[in-house]
């Protein structure tokens, strides 16, 4: 692994053709590698002419890795035949029989990303696929979403727990959530573990580069979800600062496309830091006066911060109904905060409090379930490139395109 590929991956789907039953295996064993925990690998028995056939219905995948026995004249014409159904900008991996300089030089210049010779080692195998991918789409950053409450006790974390639940599982990425509190962080239990560290250990191992014991950290709460453990500090020790968390923040972020991160009850220098790189930030709120005074300083705040922008900040106004008598109705709050009510959740005891009280972790009754799909909702537009659905490799063709770089050779 090169300093260039070690890196997470930008979201793209890979088509495999091979009838190797190994080299079929070794690409779908690249799942478990971090730098893959955004792509799409489909695999099928086969070779060009499969490919050929799959293309004429659907759209090419970004990266086409291809096996085929023989490197004559005629696998060159297939490959031929093979770009009238892919788009300009497809990257190809050939895998071949035999050792060849010539050959090799002959492919690379014609604009093959790589020709390697089977068998191939798993590692290299990734090297290649990984160098590729960057190639075709460059690199992209992982996704940050912060949730803030304007007062405690508006069930911010209630929030960001379910939030990262439900990115897990319905946008199938690979999520890690932080809490910023330190000593009074109940995340580690809500993810159905116990703390097991705490923010200065996670910050010392950051700066160390030891992903190992970061690891060690987190509590799994799903395949595709986990949580730093947290909350193992005495509540009277100081919180990290917030450079410490950004160490943390910029090592998870290398091996999880999407990052939730709790800041309830952070403090002041650690939230600056945080809101400020943020691409979605979630503000929480109830319909009383106080609260509402509060959402309107902290969201003017936000604004200045961020150099006067605001599209990407959400109001939710949740426990809607707790204190029907003194809420303010939502038509004249949205006019006294200058922010539209993005999100209205009702006080519902079947929803966060059960579930606290039955020891289930975030997102599983019908209640949180409805909210989390609320809130994925706003995610969809700003993310829709990093989290979008494992859809099927293309529903139809807008063109009969020549493969990026190498079939453009071949056909001119």
């Amino acid at each position: 692994m090169t300093s260039e590929t070690s890196i997470l991956l930008p979201a793209a789907k890979i088509g495999v053709f091979a009838q190797n039953a190994e080299l079929r295996q070794n690409v779908q064993s690249l799942v478990d590698d971090w730098r893959f925990a955004r792509i799409q690998i489909d695999v099928a028995e086969g070779d060009v002419e499969t490919a050929i056939s799959l293309y004429e219905k659907v759209d090419a995948h970004d990266v086409i890795i291809i096996e085929t026995d023989t490197v004559d004249d005629s696998f060159v014409q297939r490959l031929e035949a093979l770009a009238q159904y892919c788009s300009s900008d497809t990257a190809a991996i050939v895998i071949g029989p035999v050792n060849d300089v010539n050959l090799y030089r002959k492919l690379i210049s014609m604009g093959v990303s790589d020709y390697l010779v089977h068998p191939i080692a798993q590692n290299a195998l990734a090297e290649v696929t990984a160098k590729s991918i960057i190639e075709r789409l460059g690199t992209s950053g992982s996704k940050l979403i912060s949730c803030i409450g304007a007062k405690g006790g508006v069930g911010t974390s209630s929030i960001a727990h379910t939030l990262a639940m439900a990115i897990g599982e319905k946008f199938q990425e690979k999520t890690v959530i932080l809490d910023a509190d330190g000593a009074a962080s109940y995340l580690s239990v809500s993810m159905g573990g116990d703390p097991t560290t705490t923010l200065a250990a996670a910050a010392k191992s950051a700066i160390a580069k030891d992903k190992d014991s970061i690891k060690r950290m987190m509590v799994k709460a799903s395949d595709k979800v986990e949580a730093l453990g947290s909350g193992a500090e005495a509540f009277l020790d100081q919180i990290i600062s917030a450079e410490q968390f950004e160490d943390i923040l910029d090592m998870l972020m290398e091996e999880h496309p999407v990052c939730v991160v709790d800041l309830s009850k952070a403090p002041a220098d650690l939230r600056r830091s945080v809101l400020a790189r943020s691409h979605k930030i979630f503000v929480v709120t109830q319909g009383t006066v106080q609260s509402l005074r509060s959402a309107r300083m902290l969201l003017n705040e936000i604004k200045q911060l961020r150099g006067e922008d605001d599209k990407d900040v959400s109001l939710i106004h949740n426990m809607k109904g707790l204190f029907p008598d003194q809420e303010v109705p939502s038509s004249e709050a949205e006019k006294a905060l200058g922010h539209e009510i993005n999100y209205s959740f009702d006080f519902a005891p079947k929803g966060f409090p059960a579930q606290e009280m039955e020891g289930k972790k975030p997102f599983s009754n019908s209640v949180t379930r409805k909210i989390g799909e609320e809130l994925l909702k706003g995610l969809t537009p700003i993310m829709k490139k990093e989290l979008s659905s494992k859809d099927d490799a293309g529903q139809g063709k807008d063109s009969k395109k020549i493969l990026g770089g190498f079939f453009d050779k071949l056909k001119k």
